[in-house]
């Protein structure tokens, strides 16, 4: 029994030191209100589409920024940490007019892959999404990695600057 429970503490210690690498996690606190994640919280990956798994995500060379303007168009991967300190499991991940998306969630009930879904092609309305707005479940209190997929094709110039397809926004799923 000790055995057992000395197992799952070092579990979830290395579960947590391998999240906190070297990256800022975001904190999500507010009850009452959405709050955007800044880009310091976020890192890139350029030169996969959505067809990318969550190993090759996670084993990566993550970057601070984007590094081509082109990715835009052929997609990038945006990875970020977040600490859901809410009274709420069910949390609503917000895009900025996005019309494509697929999504890995990592925490301690496992490994969540939201399937691809484009707009006009795929439903507007399903379980755990409306639109390019999803429905995650984090753990309270923990740390929980996510990986979320960008692609603005055709090219909307307006949506190409900082803080603009890929503007994040998180609070309770309930705001929606």
């Amino acid at each position: 029994m000790k055995s057992r429970h000395l197992f799952y503490i070092l579990a979830l210690m290395l579960f947590s030191i391998e999240l906190a690498k070297a990256e800022e996690v975001f904190v999500l606190d507010t009850e009452s209100q959405l709050q955007t994640i800044d880009r310091k919280h976020m890192q890139f990956l350029e030169s996969y589409d959505e067809h990318a798994t969550f190993e090759l995500l996670q084993k990566a060379d993550w970057q601070p920024e984007l590094s081509s303007h082109q990715s835009f168009v052929e997609g990038y991967w945006v990875k970020f940490l977040v600490r859901n300190e809410l009274d709420s499991t069910t949390i609503g991940l917000f895009h900025n007019l996005n019309f494509e998306k697929k999504i890995f969630v990592n925490n301690s009930f496992g490994v969540k892959e939201y399937p691809y879904w484009k707009y006009r092609k795929d439903h507007y309305v399903a379980e755990n999404h409306l639109g390019s707005h999803y429905r995650l479940v984090l753990p309270q209190q923990e740390v929980t990695a996510v990986y979320d997929f960008f692609r603005s094709k055709p090219f909307n110039r307006y949506y190409s600057a900082k803080n603009g397809l890929d503007r994040l926004i998180l609070g309770n799923w309930k705001d929606v």
